[in-house]
């Protein structure tokens, strides 16, 4: 099963959405973040950080290689930070 689905929006109904920022919608299976959760042994919500940066990086026009590997490397340590502050 999919974990997580991105659905990029093209430019002009990226425009009529709400302009920048309206690049696309992401759609994350809840029942298989929990299974990977628990076969990977991580936290639920860290593991949501990690598809979420995932499925951005698809919406930001990366395909799987090095630039997105990156780029997904910066946006978990964000999400891992911004978790962190949360859970105080």
């Amino acid at each position: 099963p999919t974990n997580i689905l991105s659905f990029s929006l093209s430019e002009l109904a990226s425009t009529r959405a709400g302009g920048a920022g309206a690049s696309g919608s992401l759609v994350v299976s809840a029942a298989t973040l929990r299974r990977e959760s628990l076969l990977y042994g991580q936290d639920p919500a860290e593991h949501a950080i990690r598809l979420l940066a995932h499925g951005l990086a698809h919406l930001a026009g990366l395909e799987h290689g090095p630039k997105m590997w990156a780029l997904c490397e910066r946006m978990e340590e964000a999400g891992q930070k911004r978790l962190a502050a949360m859970r105080g």
